[in-house]
């Protein structure tokens, strides 16, 4: 006889969250700071030797020397242990090995960068060998589109671009302004910053919201987003609060270009923002338009025609412009502009991507699962506790069941042989059978046509279990004839 019941499923619901966090605590590093020793082994001033100028002056080549000599670990550069020993988890920000990235040498192996390839020009002539190509990136918003355009000079005029750079203080995780030396790029969205610069400023990064874009509109990999305070390196002010996100490489050293001696001397009268803007160095920051407008204070000065001109800003005056005649090698500078079209998005283009590739599938839906679906729509319910009650869903027109009296007759002649060598088992067995009859999971049959459909059910000995060392088994499944 068949008797309905209710299941009761218990639903929770269950919230990851995914956090980000600096390897390095700030409260735990200025707990500990009374048991370092903050002198210099390198010039033996107050400060930690990553951060003496004397020592980062050095070539890499001098600084490996330099802590071989001292003695000190080359990941972390302080003394008394062995690099092997280093309990330091922080890498290496531009090849993420085990060595403090003041210690990083390339090996002159082509190394990734966020350069995209300029198009080739479509001349026969094959351009001069000392033509430098200079590539900016500008954008703008048509219908909530982003149209991105590369700019790039030819090499029929034989000329050199320069980029102003600017050496400028930026604010790091201790409140203390670091030197940086920056290029101003207005021909970018967004501001830009080194995974060395990022690493040796220690600031906690976010993720950037948005896609950048390099040329040809390929996507760049970033490395998250940092907010930070910059200013004017010989003065107090004025102060300037900026997004920078975090990339391998902003550009390659700059500038690219010689200046002669005669060409230097004509910006002598000039208060510069760089001062040695002539000789080539590494970039540290890219200032993107998102800054540039509020940092420009003055228009142009034209010195004369073939030379660089004169911009003044907040730092002081930049050198920037075109270099007649120029004849450099064939290196090239891109810089990036930044996306904020969201049909853009990886996430967006992934998804579009599966979609095209997906095999359409039509859901085929049975009666009997409709019939199961529409049920639980329209029955299931909520109780006080929080619970769902469910009704079991029956079949009103069930096809008859097969033959299975002798199957399970020969079952239960083995299940007693079995239980009889036992006689404690033999007896959990028997309390078990009454317990289920008294739970009202069974009763007698009544019939007087006996039954040709019976459940088989045998016994599963598991001595190891304290609790239930004999557990009853009702094997539904068995084969019936006649089915």
């Amino acid at each position: 006889m068949h008797k309905s019941s209710h299941y009761v499923n218990k639903t929770s619901s269950s919230r990851s969250v995914l956090t980000t966090s600096r390897v390095q605590n700030r409260n735990n590093r200025n707990n500990n700071n009374s048991n370092i020793n903050m002198t210099c082994p390198h010039c033996n001033q107050s400060h930690m030797i990553y951060r003496c100028d004397q020592f980062r002056k050095l070539s890499v080549d001098d600084r490996k020397d330099r802590v071989r000599s001292l003695k000190l670990c080359t990941n972390c550069l302080k003394p008394d242990h062995e690099s092997n020993l280093c309990k330091s988890t922080i890498t290496c920000g531009v090849c993420a090995l085990s060595h403090h990235y003041l210690l990083h040498q390339d090996t002159g192996k082509a190394e990734r960068t966020i350069a995209a390839a300029v198009p080739p020009s479509t001349s026969s002539a094959q351009p001069s060998p000392s033509h430098t190509q200079q590539a900016l990136v500008s954008s703008h918003s048509v219908s909530d589109r982003t149209i991105h355009h590369a700019l790039h000079c030819v090499d029929e005029n034989k000329y050199g671009v320069v980029l102003g750079t600017t050496l400028t203080h930026i604010t790091d995780i201790d409140g203390q302004y670091q030197n940086c030396r920056a290029v101003l790029d207005s021909g970018a969205q967004s501001s830009f910053i080194t995974t060395e610069c990022a690493q040796r400023l220690g600031l906690p990064r976010k993720k950037c919201p948005f896609t950048i874009n390099g040329l040809g509109g390929n996507i760049v990999k970033n490395q998250g987003m940092i907010s930070c305070t910059i200013k004017p390196k010989h003065s107090d002010g004025p102060t300037f609060n900026v997004n920078l996100i975090v990339v391998s490489k902003v550009s390659s050293d700059m500038p690219n270009v010689n200046f002669p001696k005669h060409v230097i001397n004509e910006y002598n009268s000039f208060q510069l923002a760089d001062t040695f803007f002539y000789k080539k160095s590494r970039i540290d920051i890219l200032l993107g338009n998102d800054i540039v407008p509020d940092l420009i204070t003055g228009k142009p000065i034209l010195i004369n025609s073939n030379i660089p001109s004169v911009i003044e800003t907040v730092f002081g005056c930049v050198v920037s412009g075109k270099l007649f005649p120029h004849r450099e090698n064939n290196s090239q500078n891109f810089h990036l502009s930044v996306s904020h079209n969201e049909e853009c998005s990886l996430d967006k283009i992934l998804h579009k991507f599966w979609e095209l590739e997906e095999v359409p599938c039509t859901p085929v839906v049975s009666s009997m699962d409709q019939l199961a679906e529409n049920i639980f729509v329209n029955n299931h319910f909520r109780e006080s506790k929080g619970q769902y009650v469910v009704p079991l869903p029956f079949v009103t027109d069930p096809a008859p069941l097969g033959d299975s009296r002798a199957a399970a007759e020969r079952r239960l002649l083995y299940t007693e042989r079995k239980l009889a060598r036992t006689p404690e088992l033999h007896q959990k067995y028997n309390e078990f059978m009454r317990e289920y009859e008294k739970l009202d999971h069974m009763e007698r049959y009544q019939g007087d046509i006996p039954s040709k459909y019976i459940i088989p059910h045998h016994s599963i000995l598991r001595p190891s279990s304290a609790s239930t060392p004999l557990r009853v088994v009702f094997d539904g499944s068995a084969k019936a004839s006649g089915v």
